[in-house]
């Protein structure tokens, strides 16, 4: 203190303003310097309340058995040891926010952070939310090839966007200096954010249905709550080709629809439980019928609970059913994220399952680029939180239907996840083909929304 008071005194002679906050940061990251010293070297005060506004505690004493020493409380001489990675119930996410006043240590407190986990072997990709470009392009020579790697966060762009994005830069590779032009840009990500507040002011909600309970998945509890497991599985050429296309005619349905009523059926088949509320992930570019977003980057989805009751029905009857709950669940889908995050009302979580299907990546035949791979377990961290027991996603990419399964295995058994995979993969083969084999096209009710109709007057009607 008595030193920045020199400097300070020492620069207002010749008019210089001294930022003191940032002479003290300099100050702080300075002093960090790695050697051989062991982690409990670096330990400093840090206010309590500081600690206590940064993460998920407020005693005064805490302590992971396997953290390091970030600090000691200040009115008992205790340690503070934490571990950034490890989850409980009460710390549920590895996000932080650092809350202090000037000075009070805040830029300490992360770059102690940063460096005793660089210090332990951790792999640090830093990205600055507020500041930073979350997309970042990379040209690497080696020897006479060239590559080109874009690192990008999820919060900027979404499946289609890539497609958008490789799309364009195949166009610029193939075209000539003269002539790089492309397509005109769409609705931008900031005009879609606006007009979305502004129309969610409009829609009414209604809380109570979406706080409907939920079927449980969870089969044991372990200790290790981050360890998670993979299965993949695929579906033949033809019966995926099916999917996309033919197998819609008979019931008027889609894709998306067609797996769902497979996997609802697989977990009916082993739980016996006739109710399931399953997280529905869904592109969101749609809801705003006068913006066009068909070429705007960005991560647009609709997240809600897509809860469903299976009755004790033929298949044809069961496809009937499950559609039309799909879809009048789906009309009113944008109304929990706007009552969630938007007016932040305390709705329940579902956590059990989630599914979301990515559509059909159709693959422009070029020279530079081929898709290789679509679900990669290295694209997520091994420390990354999965919010879901078991997490269902399918892509068709290259004619096949892709199913990339991730679950808690300290929470369900590896053996019923492959009894739910298997079963998934068997109703959706036997779905399609009975589609298939449909001679006459199926009409429902739900069909006709702006009239009153039974399903026996339907049936009359196109005898």
């Amino acid at each position: 203190e008595e030193i920045l008071k020199e400097i300070k005194t020492n620069a207002e002679l010749y008019q210089i303003k001294v930022d003191v906050p940032n002479l003290r940061q300099m100050s702080a990251w300075q002093g960090f310097e790695l050697t051989d010293k062991g982690l409990p070297d670096y330990a400093m005060y840090l206010p309590t309340s500081t600690l206590a506004s940064a993460f998920f505690f407020t005693e005064n004493y805490h302590n992971d058995s396997t953290g390091w020493l970030i600090g000691e409380d200040c009115n008992y001489g205790l340690p503070t040891f934490f571990d950034q990675f490890t989850l409980t119930k009460n710390r549920t996410g590895h996000n932080m926010s650092v809350i202090g006043t000037t000075g009070s240590g805040k830029s300490f407190l992360l770059k102690l952070l940063i460096t005793n986990e660089f210090a332990r072997g951790t792999k640090l990709f830093l990205f600055d939310i507020e500041n930073d470009l979350l997309i970042r392009p990379y040209f690497i020579l080696k020897g006479n090839k060239r590559y080109l790697l874009i690192m990008t966060h999820h919060l900027v762009m979404d499946a289609i966007s890539l497609h958008i994005l490789l799309e364009d830069i195949q166009k610029l590779l193939t075209l000539s200096k003269e002539s790089y032009f492309l397509p005109e840009k769409t609705a931008s990500y900031a005009q879609f954010a606006k007009s979305f507040l502004k129309w969610s002011q409009y829609k009414g909600q209604y809380i109570p249905k979406w706080n409907t309970e939920q079927a449980c998945l969870v089969t044991h509890h372990g200790k290790n709550k981050n360890s998670v497991s993979v299965l993949r599985l695929e579906i033949s050429e033809k019966i995926s080709q099916y999917l996309q296309q033919e197998a819609n005619d008979a019931y008027h349905t889609k894709p998306n629809e067609l797996q769902i009523i497979a996997l609802v059926l697989a977990l009916y088949d082993i739980t016996h439980k006739e109710s399931f509320c399953i997280q529905s992930e869904s592109h969101g570019r749609n809801l705003l019928e006068d913006l066009n977003t068909n070429r705007t980057i960005g991560w647009f989805t609709i997240l809600y609970p897509l809860c469903l009751t299976v009755n004790d029905l033929p298949l044809k009857e069961q496809i009937e059913a499950l559609r039309d709950q799909i879809r009048h669940r789906e009309k009113k889908c944008y109304e929990f994220g706007i009552l969630k995050y938007l007016r932040e009302e305390p709705l329940r979580e579902t956590d059990s399952i989630c599914f979301n299907y990515l559509g059909e990546y159709v693959e422009k035949s070029n020279e530079y680029y081929a898709i290789k791979q679509i679900f990669n377990s290295a694209d997520r961290s091994s420390l990354n939180h999965l919010p879901y027991t078991v997490e269902v996603n399918t892509v068709i990419c290259q004619k096949k239907l892709k199913i990339f399964i991730r679950y808690r295995d300290s929470e369900i058994e590896e053996d019923v996840v492959s009894k739910m995979a298997e079963g998934f993969q068997s109703f959706l083969e036997e779905i399609v083909m009975h589609c298939i084999n449909k001679k006459e096209k199926v009409i429902t009710p739900e069909e006709f929304s702006m009239v009153d109709l039974t399903d026996e007057e339907l049936d009359n009607l196109f005898i």
